[in-house]
This record gives structure tokens, C-alpha cells and sequence, in this order.
């Protein structure tokens, strides 16, 4: 069965949503047991009725595209994968893995193709994190691995030189390094004013740091000991692929040919642009990468044409702001 056809697993999501807002998450079970007849008092019959009658519009969307798949197959992008994600307003398609810069490019492809193929259907599609101030953010998870030239996979260890999370140490670096300059990162994976919803959302990481198979983190490793990748969970919709692909990469090499170690304490995702913006400016690697004519008319750009028209209204009510924003956007 389709995960997406799976109301059981879209139920388990929202128990699951409802712990993280727990403070304290509960972990252990007498902490389960008290928490979940919590949940229950919150309106679980409201939450199952809705997934009740969504079905009809789940059956029509995998319809929908499975026959958009079978298109993009033909355009050289493999699918793996489409279900909803975090409910019925947003879906999650999972892109085959590749090399270099055609990930950017097949990333660009599908966006432009899917946006084409749903206006013939007579549909709109929008990337934007949020709706209303009720909605579970959107965001775009991008996958990593790192490989020898021999083709083995050289984010795992040597022997018994094995590092913390089963990692070697080209991984381990490479991953320090993305917490180390990932402050910088975020101008490119969340780049507009609105992407910041997302980011305080309890869905979405707080802090740059990583662990094995955990959602809350920013970087989460996956996969298995023998073939190990790791998610970057950071990134809005509307970030440029090709910048988050480029600046990952810049941060990671910069993380090996340093040696670098995880930072102590964590550093936390910043709050909003102007101060990702800055901190972009500051991170002399990353602006180093990237070409300092690139950062310096990105960081222009969003200042003058994309912070200042939208804050020049004064303040305003987050209901008022979000109106704002989508018709900006």
C-alpha cells in the first residue's frame, strides 16, 4: 500500500507531532503514558475524521502523479517516491540520487515540470513554508554522501577506526564543517523572509548539529553502516538548489582540510534573514566559495528589493504579514 493510502502512518505522524511539544519530549514510557491521554484530550476524533474524508483527494493525487512520474521518467529525472507530507495541503517527492551538478539540475527540472503539468490538470501549485498560521511547515530535504574514487563510500570508517555515529573521519569532518559555518548556509537554504516560519516551528532544527536516524536535528544521518548518507533538513521550498548544493559543499571540504570538530555548545539556525544575511558576509569561507560578487548582490537583493518593500508597511499582525508575504512571494 501506498504510505500516502496509509491513514494508520498519517495518525502515528500527528501522536508524533503532539510529543515534540512536549518540554521535556517524553522518552520513557511512564512519560508515554501520561503524555498520550494528553493528546487524546486535544481532538484525536477531529484529526481521524479529516483523514477519513481526505482519502477521496489522496486517491485523485496519486493519480495524478504516477502519470507526472511516468513524464519526468522521459525527461531523464527518476522519481522514487510521492506521498503527502505533514498533510493534505503538501507532498513530498523523493528524486533518485545522482552526481555533481545534475542535481541541481534535475531539482530545477522537476520544479518547472510539475508546475506546467498541474496547471494543464487545472491545479496551482505554490513552494511557499506555510498557509495560515496553523499549518505544519513545508521544507525540502536534501540527501548527501560522500564517495572515494575507488566507488566505495567514504563516510564510513576504515576497519576499526571507527568515530562517533559509526562515521570515519572524512564524514565526521565534513559534517563539523557544515556545523561550523551553518549560520552562513541558511542565507541559501532558507532565502526569504518567509522561510523564517518554518524555522521556529518545533518540525524544524533549532540548533546545527546531527544524529543517527533523528528528526529534530539538522543534519540527520541515515541510510545504513555499510552505505551511510545524511539529510540536510534545513532548506525551504524556496531555496535555489544549486546555492545549497554549492555552499554544502564549500562548508564540508572546508570541515576536512581543517580537521574540524563539532562546535561547543551548538550554534543555533538564526531567527531570521537580515541575520542569516550577515552572517553569510561574515563567514569568510563560504563567501570565498561561493565568489564575493555572487554573495554581495544575493545579500543586495534581498535587502533592497525583498526586506525593505515588505517590512516598508510598518508593523503588523502575524495574520496581516502572512497575507503580505504570499502575495509577494
Amino acid at each position: 500500500m501506498s504510505p500516502d493510502l496509509n491513514l494508520i502512518e498519517h495518525y502515528l505522524d500527528h501522536i508524533q507531532r503532539e510529543l515534540n511539544r512536549f518540554q521535556p519530549r517524553p522518552t520513557k514510557a511512564l512519560q508515554l503514558q501520561r503524555a498520550i491521554p494528553q493528546i487524546g484530550a486535544n481532538g484525536n476524533m477531529v484529526i481521524i475524521h479529516r483523514l477519513l474524508r481526505s482519502m477521496a483527494n489522496r486517491c485523485q493525487a496519486i493519480e495524478l502523479f504516477l502519470e507526472f512520474m511516468d513524464n519526468m521518467k522521459n525527461m531523464g529525472v527518476l522519481i522514487k517516491s510521492v506521498q503527502t507530507d505533514s498533510g493534505p495541503l503538501g507532498f513530498e517527492m523523493t528524486c533518485a540520487p545522482c552526481d555533481g551538478i545534475l542535481t541541481g539540475d534535475n531539482t530545477s527540472r522537476l520544479r518547472n515540470a510539475l508546475e506546467v503539468y498541474l496547471k494543464t490538470k487545472g491545479y496551482e501549485i505554490s513552494y511557499l513554508s506555510i498557509f495560515s498560521p496553523n499549518t505544519v511547515p513545508l521544507v525540502q530535504h536534501y540527501n548527501f554522501s560522500l564517495w572515494n574514487s575507488d566507488g566505495t563510500n567514504a563516510m564510513v570508517p576504515i576497519e576499526s577506526a571507527q568515530g562517533p555515529n559509526g562515521l570515519s573521519d572524512m564524514g565526521r569532518h565534513f559534517l563539523n564543517g557544515l556545523c561550523h559555518h551553518g549560520p552562513a548556509l541558511t542565507a541559501f537554504a532558507l532565502p526569504t523572509l518567509h522561510c523564517y516560519r518554518s524555522s521556529v516551528s518545533k518540525v524544524c532544527p533549532s540548533y546545527f548539529d546531527y544524529g543517527c536516524n533523528d528528526r529534530s536535528k539538522c543534519f540527520r544521518l541515515k541510510g545504513n553502516e555499510d552505505n551511510p548518507l545524511f539529510e540536510f533538513r534545513q532548506p525551504s521550498p524556496q531555496a535555489n538548489p544549486y546555492l545549497v548544493f554549492a555552499s554544502v559543499v564549500a562548508a564540508g571540504i572546508d570541515g576536512i582540510n581543517r580537521k574540524l570538530e563539532m562546535p561547543d555548545p551548538a550554534l543555533p539556525v538564526p531567527g531570521d534573514l537580515p541575520s542569516a544575511l550577515s552572517a553569510l558576509k561574515k563567514d569568510h569561507v563560504v563567501m570565498e566559495a561561493m565568489g564575493e560578487e555572487l554573495v554581495n548582490a544575493f545579500v543586495y537583493t534581498k535587502t533592497t528589493h525583498e526586506i525593505e518593500p515588505l517590512m516598508a508597511g510598518g508593523t503588523a499582525s502575524d495574520e496581516e504579514m502572512l497575507k503580505r508575504e504570499m502575495a509577494f512571494y
